[in-house]
């Protein structure tokens, strides 16, 4: 039997001391994700909402679209729904199991771009620097934390990168098949995914002598796209083609004053300084700074790639970002940083690779500059941490819902609306307690468009602010459903009251 040579046991001690380091990593940021998950700490109108459609799909009830975007009439494809099914079930229709799911998808997210990282170097250690920066960043704490149709882009992109590392630079055919299915889940989750659907275009442009030796298994990868867009597909056919008329209405004219069409590239320097403040989270000024630093190395990097005939993780990191960051600037409308969710782990991913491409010196430069970076990140992190949105909220909306239901007349004609303490609530149509009702006491609430506000016998408001005058809100909810005078009222805590009203004759 053969022994051990001391460099093949050092090598073994090296890789566990790696994976050691990194299941750390995992749990550690597993805790900060899952932090007082049980408490339900957000949830409104859009977790609501999907929470109720994820349940009724476990009813039998299925569905070809997912949520509204950001333009009025078009809606996404329904794979996250279907995706969030097993997680409700599992947690028997408890909602903080979509925010479990949401929390695990980030965590394998965090796990890709390290074996990313690691494809392109021996060095763990950066790698794993690189990989906490990711997990540890605010903006995808706080959306590692709660459930909502955009946030799995941040797996999605990455698995995108990795289809097309695997294709065109391991010379794996099939990872066009990663490809084709990651990119219809990022369209599926949110419009925004297009800008990869965008940059897949310029990689053919630019690589298409490599590609077209690869026709078979890249047709494949569009089939397997298009499976996955569908649901959506047979919607459209059904109802006159209706996204791509949005679609087309929108590049034409806007909607309707709300959101004007093109001329595009608005605030595209600074989304990229935004993305750029993921990875330095300094001052405004030393950020803007940093994304000039931050570009000039990367394109030189890319330069010197191209140069030596090369396709790598930087170039094609590097194309899908810039042609993402210039397909977001297609929108014209209130713009948030969520909607670059689909770009979040690319400036970690290409900085990450510059690292290990840079002279030892200017490596041990930039990375202390991140090191200082974390540090204030991490402060940033347990900041946000102790200033969650909503606290307790499970225990409210359970609370309320079991009163209704000690209270509901069997057969009652009713709708819900609420006013809530937080001021900045747009939604006053209950979506949250209709969810509680439905799900843990067995009471279907109608819908909540003016039809069926309209159509009410009788109205319960939910006032979580305490006493209030409920015919003078001003709520278009209340207006629809047109009241006459209050019938009773009732309390439930210490600030909740819920008042009954009846419609005029």
């Amino acid at each position: 039997m053969k022994k051990s040579t001391p460099k093949k046991s050092k090598q073994t001690k090296s890789n566990r001391v790696e994976l050691a380091l990194f299941g750390l990593v995992i749990i550690g940021a597993a805790l900060v994700y899952f932090n007082r998950i049980w408490y339900l700490r957000f949830f409104t109108y859009d977790q609501a909402r999907d929470a109720l459609y994820v349940k009724r799909i476990l009813d039998g009830k299925l569905r070809l679209i997912g949520t509204q975007s950001s333009i009025p009439g078009l809606y996404t494809a329904p794979l996250y729904y279907y995706l969030m099914a097993p997680f409700l079930a599992v947690f028997k229709l408890n909602p903080i199991g979509i925010d479990f799911g949401i929390g695990l998808i980030t965590l394998s997210a965090g796990a890709i771009l390290y074996w990313l990282l690691r494809l392109q170097s021996d060095n763990y250690r950066a790698s794993l620097l690189q990989t906490i920066a990711f997990l540890f960043c605010v903006p995808v704490i706080t959306q590692a934390q709660f459930g909502w149709n955009p946030n799995p882009m941040v797996l999605t992109t990455l698995l995108f990168i990795l289809g097309c590392q695997q294709a065109l630079v391991a010379n794996k055919r099939r990872g066009w098949w990663l490809v084709g299915l990651s990119l219809g889940a990022s369209i599926n989750f949110h419009y925004s995914g297009l800008g990869l659907l965008a940059g897949l275009g310029v990689l053919l442009i630019l690589f298409w002598p490599k590609i077209k030796k690869q026709l078979g298994a890249f047709s494949v990868g569009l089939l397997l796209l298009g499976g996955l867009l569908l649901p959506l597909l047979i919607f459209d056919l059904r109802h006159d083609f209706i996204t791509f008329t949005n679609i087309w209405r929108y590049f034409r004219m806007g909607t309707g004053g709300e959101i004007p069409p093109p001329p595009f590239w608005s605030g595209l320097w600074e989304k990229h300084a935004s993305l750029i403040g993921l990875v330095f989270p300094f001052s405004r000024k030393l950020v803007s700074f940093l994304a000039v630093v931050w570009l000039v190395v990367v394109a030189r990097l890319v330069y010197r790639e191209k140069k030596a005939s090369r396709l790598g993780l930087i170039t094609i990191s590097s194309v899908v970002y810039l042609v993402g960051l210039v397909f977001a600037s297609l929108y014209r409308g209130s713009f948030f940083l969520f909607y670059l969710t689909f770009l979040y782990p690319l400036p970690f991913l290409i900085t990450g690779l510059a690292y290990q491409r840079l002279h030892k010196v200017g490596r041990l430069a930039i990375v202390g500059l991140v090191t200082v970076g974390l540090i204030l990140g991490a402060r940033s992190a347990r900041n946000q941490l102790s200033n969650s949105m909503f606290e307790g909220r499970f225990a409210q909306l359970d609370l309320v819902a079991f009163s209704f239901s000690t209270r509901l007349k069997r057969n009652e004609n009713f709708n819900l609306a609420a006013v809530y303490r937080a001021e900045d609530r747009f939604d006053r149509n209950a979506v949250d307690y209709r969810y509680f009702l439905e799900a843990f006491y067995g009471i279907p609430v109608p819908g909540w468009d003016v039809l069926d506000y309209a159509q009410a016998e009788t109205l319960y408001l939910i006032s979580e602010a305490g006493p209030i005058d409920p015919l003078s809100t001003g709520i278009w909810e209340l207006e629809t459903f047109n009241p006459a005078r209050v019938i009773g009222w009732w309390s439930v805590g210490e600030e909740t009251i819920i008042y009954r009203l009846e419609k005029q004759k």
